[in-house]
């Protein structure tokens, strides 16, 4: 294994804990300092249980701070009926002729507000400065295993309570363009482009694959994709950003080798890997940064910037590298299913193929969803390869202003999806299990893949 995805473990262990645990802030960080001292004094071979009790001590107290800060917004919220201002973030359409709004209160705390009936019909946009009344709801945790846990997923997400309005002299606009926010308002005009320009069915798919927006996608629709497991289609992930990242490398390093001056120097490699590098993050932005497509532009950047310093870097450091910068960057994405899940389809990937990724991701998916889309396994082997060969132009198409087009892309996707729907689709229900059978189940479906083939998973 690479000492990167080593100290990714450490850290991802060290953060939960401080979510979970009830350790005193102060216990944290005489574990950070221990550590860090014992890397100094303590003997060789010590020093490796140092190195983890630093580790640990640093992100479960970082971990612990992030929760704190969370309880301090929560105990900030109105609790009762009253007036509330604030900024529009973001915007969102649907289905239910309805729109939801993520808002941000000039007291500190982040609301999702939706707009109902005669307050939807309120003209409402990105930046504007609003006034609304109502009750405000605190997140819950699940009642149930099972059934989402509303605290944390709100703590992963920057949400601190949820606020509904439908009378219309409840929503007042007090001053438009407010606050300027690029790439909310970029998000804003691209959701208007293909609802305006394309089929509303592929329209949600496109909007899905670009910014992770599902609010137009109906519950049949949906179930298109979660019978056969691929519900990660519907979301911005690693595939995407990895299809990407190597298009526009290719692209540009052969377009540079085409011109004599570079192409005798070998010169083309490093402005195609920068060029490459901004694209890649420009569009983690555009899509808002989920914990995916975060973990799949870091593993694209390590290797691109292996690239400029003529150094080959294996899958195994690109990921731990990955793993351990948004764990120590961003704590409270551990919280969030898209991480779990996401982190569990590479490591599956690395340690047992597609077949691996299929697997690893069973117990977790029946720990978050109680069901389980076994032949979700065989669909993905197909639907995995073939959609990134329909995602990546779907994305440059829509980007580029071809909406009817990159719609056509997306349809594909969802025949694709259907089809296998028809023959594999399914769910078989199933009790929760309890994190600690998640665990297990983890660790020995590791095992076997790694006793299977040991040398595949050294670091190369």
């Amino acid at each position: 294994m690479a000492p990167s995805f080593l100290i990714f473990v450490i850290a991802l262990v060290g953060t939960y804990g401080g979510f979970v645990l009830q350790i005193p802030s102060y216990g944290w960080i005489l574990a950070a300092l221990s550590g860090l001292l014992g890397l100094f004094n303590l003997p060789r071979t010590l020093r490796a249980f140092a190195l983890i009790l630093g580790i640990g001590g640093l992100c479960g107290f970082q971990s612990q701070h992030r929760r704190i800060e969370f309880e301090d917004r929560l105990s900030r919220l109105p609790k009762q009926y009253e007036r509330i201002d604030g900024i529009v973030e973001e915007v969102f359409d649907t289905l239910e002729d309805g729109r939801r709004i993520w808002f941000r209160s000039d007291r500190g705390y982040r609301l999702q507000v939706s707009l109902r009936e005669g307050a939807a019909l309120k003209p409402v946009f990105v930046g504007d400065r609003l006034a609304l009344w109502g009750v405000v709801h605190p997140p819950q945790h699940a009642l149930a295993p099972g059934d989402l846990d509303g605290y944390w997923f709100a703590l992963a997400r920057h949400l601190d309570g949820y606020l509904r309005v439908s009378n219309p002299f409840k929503v007042q606009v007090l001053q438009t363009h407010a606050e300027a926010n690029f790439w909310s308002q970029q998000r804003q005009k691209l959701r208007n482009r293909i609802q305006e320009a394309g089929n509303p069915r592929y329209a949600a798919v496109l909007l899905a694959l670009m910014i992770g927006d599902t609010a137009l996608f109906s519950n049949e629709q949906k179930q298109i994709y979660q019978r056969v497991g691929a519900g990660h289609l519907l979301a911005v992930s690693g595939l995407q950003v990895s299809g990407l990242s190597f298009l526009f490398f290719v692209i540009l390093r052969g377009i540079l080798l085409l011109i004599p001056a570079i192409g005798r120097r070998s010169w083309a490699s490093c402005p195609a890997a920068i060029f490459s590098l901004s694209a890649i993050w420009s569009f983690v932005l555009l899509s808002g940064c989920s914990a995916s497509t975060v973990r799949a532009a870091l593993m694209s950047s390590s290797l691109l910037v292996g690239l400029l310093g003529e150094r080959s870097v294996s899958l195994w450091d690109a990921f731990g590298l990955a793993g351990w910068i948004s764990v120590f960057l961003w704590p409270e994405s551990v919280l969030d299913p898209s991480f779990t899940l996401s982190y569990l389809a590479i490591y599956g990937i690395l340690v047992g193929g597609m077949l691996g990724a299929g697997v690893m991701t069973l117990p977790l998916s029946a720990y978050y969803f109680g069901a389980l889309a076994i032949g979700g396994i065989v669909a993905n082997w197909i639907l995995v390869p073939v959609a990134l060969f329909l995602q990546t132009p779907a994305i440059l198409l829509a980007l580029l202003g071809f909406v009817s087009s990159a719609a056509m892309f997306a349809g594909m996707i969802e025949a694709l999806c259907e089809g296998l729907g028809d023959y594999l689709g399914g769910y078989w229900y199933l009790e929760a299990p309890a994190p600690w059978q998640v665990v297990g189940s983890l660790l020995g479906i590791s095992l076997f893949f790694m006793a299977g083939d040991p040398g595949k998973h050294t670091n190369s």
